[in-house]
């Protein structure tokens, strides 16, 4: 996933110079920002990174303690996409690259996405009466 995500971001900082739309839901149009999602801390981006290295380590060890497969998938996905976005930060100073234009809504990147996805996991299966940690 790793991979992954920094090629299609080295990708949009390279092929995007301009936002193709073609009338869907997603746009490519390459952005960069140093706060979190929806401009949270905007302009902070050792704060950022401090915070996300703490989030990153907690959830290393919250990992090991999944109770099932299920659990384990969700948790890595957020763990992954912010190892990934943190990596993105460190190699552009503070920021982190995104190319996905949703609705003329927001941007993000694939690890954005991967951690969305993880968390809506994980609330699925609290809200299901399941548990996530053993």
């Amino acid at each position: 996933m790793l991979a992954l995500d920094a090629g299609s971001k080295l990708w949009a900082i390279k092929a995007l110079h301009r936002t193709f739309n073609s009338g869907g839901l997603v746009s490519l149009e390459h952005s960069s920002n140093s706060g979190l999602s929806f401009s949270g801390l905007n302009g902070q981006s050792w704060l950022v990174m401090i915070l996300s290295v703490g989030v990153l380590l907690g959830l290393a060890i919250v990992v090991r303690r999944a109770a099932d497969t299920f659990s384990c998938v969700a948790i890595s996905l957020v763990l992954g996409g912010g190892l990934s976005n943190l990596i993105d930060r460190l190699l552009h100073g503070g920021r982190v690259t995104d190319f996905l234009g949703v609705l003329n809504w927001f941007v993000c990147n694939g690890a954005d996405l991967a951690i969305s996805v993880g968390v809506g996991l994980v609330i699925v299966q609290v809200c299901l009466g399941r548990k996530v940690l053993r």
